[in-house]
């Protein structure tokens, strides 16, 4: 049912407790999410882009649930704990304005893809230690156009999260020193640009699937040296770093400067 151009609401599904997969995006589906707590089976539930509004549901029962989806819609409220649900892989609530605080997620050892990208969230960010299977986490903010998350407060280590490939903080409001990543040999994205970070750049040497990184929109010290050491960070790399006051973009196959803008969230 996924692509239809169904409309209405969400059916019940209640007396449906067998059910393991619901795939209901790409529709035009309005009204809220009803309670899946009967459908104690359910793996993998995708509601993306279609009209819904309200609250998200707590989903405590399903225990058995791998995947969420449920971005690109206007939903108001938190983000609920998702404590109960150990076998969770993939939890996308990204686009749709939830407030708020990032809850913890020490119980999803499991989690895979984390994506809670364009809302209107705030706080610090929690420790991901315990989620040593983590690939994507996305806690960023978009455009203008968007809505804007304002995490504040220092980037925790991810040192334990050595499966960690796609790590993107863009358009927040963190402060401090850009952490050691020297144990996350999979890392191929970091996006930490636009935000209030201080300090020198670290080395990049480790990281050898790295291939994109930038940094710019911050007050990053050591520029133009840590851009001329070029031992601190894989070949092929595409780096984008500037300071306070100017943009500067390294090519590693061109090895060239050039300068430009950054217009924060």
């Amino acid at each position: 049912m996924h692509g239809n151009q169904l409309s209405g609401k969400v059916p019940d599904f209640s007396k449906n407790l067998a059910l393991e997969t619901l795939q209901l995006g790409y529709n035009y589906l309005e009204g809220t999410i009803p309670s899946f707590a009967a459908n104690t089976a359910l793996q993998i539930l995708n509601l993306f882009n279609n009209q819904l509004s309200g609250t998200i549901p707590s989903f405590a029962s399903n225990t058995a649930l791998e995947e969420l989806v449920l971005f690109n819609y206007h939903l108001t409220g938190t983000i609920p704990s998702f404590e109960a649900n150990t076998a969770l892989q993939k939890l996308d609530l990204s686009d749709i304005g939830l407030f708020g605080t990032i809850p913890s997620f020490a119980a999803n050892t499991a989690l895979e893809f984390l994506s809670l990208s364009n809302n209107h969230l705030r706080g610090t960010i929690p420790s991901f230690a315990a989620n040593t299977a983590l690939q994507t986490l996305d806690l960023s903010s978009g455009a203008d156009t968007y809505p804007c998350n304002g995490l504040k407060g220092t980037i925790p280590s991810f040192e334990a999260n050595t499966a960690l490939q796609l790590l993107d903080l863009h358009l927040n409001k963190l402060t401090g020193t850009i952490p050691s990543f020297e144990t996350n040999a999979a890392l191929q994205t970091l996006w930490l640009y636009s935000n209030k970070l201080t300090g020198p750049i670290p080395s990049f040497a480790a990281n050898t699937a790295l291939t994109d990184l930038e940094l710019f929109g911050n007050q990053l010290t050591g520029l133009q040296s840590w851009c001329a050491d070029t031992t601190d960070r894989p070949q092929g790399c595409y780096i984008d770093v500037c300071s306070s006051r100017s943009r500067t973009f390294l090519h590693e196959s061109s090895h060239s400067l050039r300068g430009g803008g950054a217009k924060p969230c």
